[in-house]
């Protein structure tokens, strides 16, 4: 999508090939971040030099979470008339969260996998379903992630709420020249994303999930249903499906093939 300045290579050998001209206009060191090492796929990540305002600030400086619970979340992407669909279910504690991300594509697929996220020991580990076998297959990535550009879309408070599984949400909207969101979120609850961005410092590496860059506000509260589109060559809609606020058992942590039934 036009504006992220991210990079997906699907070969190890490009990896060390870095885009000698996006360095002398960005002047600024990329990072390799790594996605999918059985598949020999790297993210190429141009870190921002814009300070972070100081609610971003704020939030990387967190080191609890403070949405304790499970929620769970579906994702539509329309991508030039292609429908792809996928759920994430989120458990968190003040330390630790696990998404596990189910899409409706064909394996092998990066939407079908689990991260787990530790913030005692900044790392994060990926799981996913290997072909052909259905092994199940993880690596662990190094905590925080230097965050790209811009982390979020700016936008400010609509008019009206609305109620969403007996919430009652308020209205956030960004209308630019190549991107228009609506969001509706719920104040009473804090939201997870911030948590996500706070313990990884980055939508990298798990924006394809997440896709917190588009979706997500610079804000605390939860967000329950967001529209986004990108001309109309490219829609998102997430919607919360089920959100319980307070204390997880220690199992849902426990990654396993089952994990996605």
């Amino acid at each position: 999508m036009k504006g992220l300045r991210t990079i997906l290579l699907l070969t190890l050998p490009v990896v060390s090939t870095l885009p000698t001209m996006a360095q002398e206009e960005e002047e600024v060191a990329p990072v390799i971040i790594q996605v999918d090492p059985e598949q020999s796929r790297d993210l190429v990540a141009y870190p921002s030099e814009a300070p972070a305002t100081p609610f971003v600030a704020a939030v990387l400086a967190r080191t609890t979470n403070r949405f304790i619970g499970t929620a769970t979340i579906h994702y539509t992407r329309v991508y030039h008339g292609t429908t792809t669909n996928w759920t994430v279910k989120y458990v968190s504690t003040a330390d630790s969260m696990v998404l596990i991300s189910h899409s409706d594509e064909p394996l092998p697929t990066v939407r079908t996998t689990a991260i787990l996220i530790d913030r005692t020991t900044k790392s994060e580990v990926y799981h996913h379903i290997a072909l052909p076998d259905s092994t199940l297959k993880h690596w662990t990535r190094s905590l925080p992630i230097s965050p790209y550009g811009e982390l979020f879309l700016r936008d400010s408070l609509g008019s009206g709420t609305r109620e969403l599984l007996g919430r009652s949400c308020v209205k956030r909207v960004h209308e630019g020249n190549m991107f228009k969101r609506t969001a509706w979120s719920d104040p009473a609850i804090p939201s997870l994303y911030m948590d996500l961005l706070s313990a990884r410092g980055s939508w990298d590496a798990i924006d394809h999930i997440v896709v917190g860059h588009a979706l997500i506000s610079a804000d605390d509260a939860m967000p329950m249903l967001v529209e986004f589109a990108y001309g109309t060559e490219d829609r998102y809609t997430m919607r919360i499906l089920d959100i319980q606020p307070g204390i997880v058992a220690p199992e849902a942590f426990a990654i396993a093939k089952d994990s996605w039934k």
